[in-house]
C-alpha cells in the first residue's frame, strides 16, 4: 500500500515540476515578446531632447550569479541612469534605458563602461510615447530581452526532460 502512495507522490511532484517549468517558460518567452514588441512599436514614438540627471554603478546582490558552493548570494553591479525630459512644456523623469531591463554585471568595471556612456549633464535624444509622455527610453531596442527568450526557451526544454525522464523512472 505504501509503494503505491509513494508512487502516486512521485507522479504528483513530476507533473508539478513540469508544469512549473513550462509555465515559467511561457511567461518568459510572453515577457520577451511584450519587449520586442514595445521596442517595435517606440520606433514610432516622438523624440525630445532630455538630459542626464544620475550616472553611477549600484552594487546589490545575486543568488543567481553566485559560485559560492554555499549558496551565499555574491555582489553584483548595475549601471543605474536617469534623466528628464519636456514634453509639451511639462517635466518626465524617467530611469528606463532601453526595454527589457538593464544588465547587471559581476565586475564593477563593466558597469562603469555601461555609465561612462551617460555621463551627468550629457544631454541626449529621448524617445516617448505619445499617447503616454511618462514612457520613455534612450535606446529603443531590447537588447537584455533575448536572454529571457533563451531562459524561457530553456525552462520549457527542462520542462519537458522533467516530464521524460519521470516517466522513465517511475515505469
Amino acid at each position: 500500500m505504501e509503494t503505491q502512495s509513494s508512487g502516486t507522490a512521485a507522479i504528483l511532484i513530476v507533473i508539478f515540476l513540469t508544469v512549473l517549468f513550462i509555465a515559467i517558460g511561457v511567461i518568459l518567452i510572453f515577457v520577451h515578446r511584450l519587449n520586442k514588441r514595445k521596442a517595435e512599436e517606440s520606433t514610432r514614438w516622438l523624440a525630445t531632447t532630455g538630459a542626464i540627471k544620475e550616472s553611477r554603478v549600484k552594487q546589490g546582490s545575486s543568488m543567481l550569479m553566485s559560485s559560492d558552493e554555499d549558496g551565499e548570494s555574491t555582489p553584483v553591479y548595475t549601471p543605474e541612469i536617469s534623466y528628464t525630459y519636456q514634453v509639451a512644456g511639462v517635466e518626465y523623469a524617467s530611469k528606463r534605458i532601453s526595454f527589457g531591463g538593464t544588465k547587471s554585471y559581476s565586475k564593477p568595471e563593466n558597469a562603469e563602461k555601461d555609465v561612462a556612456l551617460y555621463p551627468v549633464g550629457k544631454e541626449m535624444t529621448v524617445y516617448y510615447d505619445p499617447k503616454n509622455p511618462k514612457e520613455a527610453v534612450l535606446d529603443r531596442t531590447a537588447k537584455i530581452s533575448n536572454m529571457i527568450l533563451i531562459m524561457g526557451i530553456m525552462f520549457i526544454i527542462i520542462g519537458v526532460v522533467t516530464v521524460v525522464v519521470g516517466a522513465l523512472l517511475l515505469l
